[in-house]
């Protein structure tokens, strides 16, 4: 089962389901030969467990959840070092493409002073893989002894609700004034916002995929402003002593232009995503849910139906409706399906 509640099951017990998966998957995660893909696969179910604990966060024990959140903050942090410095290097590739050749060799420079810096890296900078496996596991014990103080859609309802108006709220603020810090603290929100669409997707696959692929763009957008600003700051400091003061300047430049047009793109994406008042999106969900929960199979077999119909020509496929026995298929070619009709939320990555 994929990171998502069931519809037949308690939200209690499906809390402490799907807290277990991701700690199993984290654990086998950490195993993988491949370093980088093992610290990028686990910070991963890390972020899905943040999320789930910032859903059920309202009716958990507080004490005991702050304590938990903090420790996979903690976990998370200390797997972040190695993978840091390859996304530098890859901030600086991605600025190759609207360098003139006497920008990209200045770009040039600087990858290749950041790239010493990454080989001659003190020991002691990347996680010990058994205190890491460890702390995952014990993590896993006492993410199994939480239990939420709530039942059915109220386990959800709360955290899932603080979560966006916390995301509309750092929106408000960076619409008012821009900060590397405030920018940060948004894409946080809204990686948490879309981790728990994932959780709630099984409502409404189509609506809610509509939804993650917007905050997904939004936080992809989010996270490549931040790593410019990081570079930003690098080439001011350290990587300032394979510079000169042009070089500078001219990496800076290019920063500055590709962090504007991703201003503006989050912005407009944001204001999409966080249309809705709080309440009234909570509300919306809780109905789909209870919707989906009375009638469990409906949206499954209609999308099942129409993609049957689909591949016979079926005209009435786009709405969903079966063809009549014996009917015969109309001609394909005068018939376009909806883009996307049957689709279903894949698995959070």
């Amino acid at each position: 089962m994929g990171f998502r509640f069931k519809k037949q099951e308690d939200f209690q017990k499906g809390f402490v389901r799907i807290a277990g998966e991701q700690i199993a998957r984290a654990t086998r995660e950490w195993k993988n030969a491949d370093r980088a893909v093992a610290v990028h696969e686990t910070r991963k179910c890390l972020k899905r467990l943040r999320s789930l604990l910032a859903l059920a966060r309202p009716v958990l024990e507080q004490q005991a959840c702050r304590a938990e959140n903090a420790n996979l903050r903690a976990i998370a942090r200390s797997l972040s070092v190695s993978r840091d410095r390859q996304v530098m290097l890859d901030t600086i590739d991605q600025l190759m493409p609207d360098a003139t050749r006497e920008d990209a060799g200045w770009l040039k420079r600087l990858r290749r002073s950041a790239s010493r810096e990454i080989t001659d890296a003190p020991a002691g900078t990347t996680p010990n893989e058994k205190k890491t496996a460890k702390a995952i596991a014990e993590a896993g014990k006492r993410l199994a002894a939480l239990e939420p103080q709530a039942s059915g859609f109220d386990v959800a309802a709360a955290g899932f609700e603080r979560t966006y108006r916390q995301g509309r709220e750092r929106m408000s603020e960076l619409s008012a004034g821009y900060s590397v810090e405030a920018s940060h603290d948004w894409r946080k929100r809204v990686q948490a916002h879309w981790r728990q669409l994932s959780l709630l997707a099984p409502a409404w696959p189509a609506y809610f995929q509509t939804r993650i692929a917007l905050a997904r763009q939004l936080s992809d957008a989010l996270g490549h402003e931040h790593d410019l600003a990081v570079l930003a700051d690098y080439v001011r400091g350290p990587g300032k002593a394979a510079l000169d003061e042009a070089g500078v300047g001219t990496i800076s430049r290019l920063i500055e232009k590709r962090q504007e047009a991703l201003r503006q793109q989050t912005l407009c994406d944001g204001r999409i995503l966080f249309a809705d008042p709080p309440k009234a999106l909570t509300k919306q969900v809780r109905r789909y849910w209870a919707i989906a929960v009375e009638w469990p199979t409906s949206v499954a077999s209609t999308h099942r139906q129409a993609r049957t119909d689909r591949q016979a020509g079926g005209v009435l496929a786009l709405s969903g409706t079966p063809l009549p026995k014996g009917a015969a298929s109309p001609d394909k070619s005068l018939v376009k399906p909806a883009a996307g009709h049957g689709r279903t939320v894949p698995e959070e990555s």
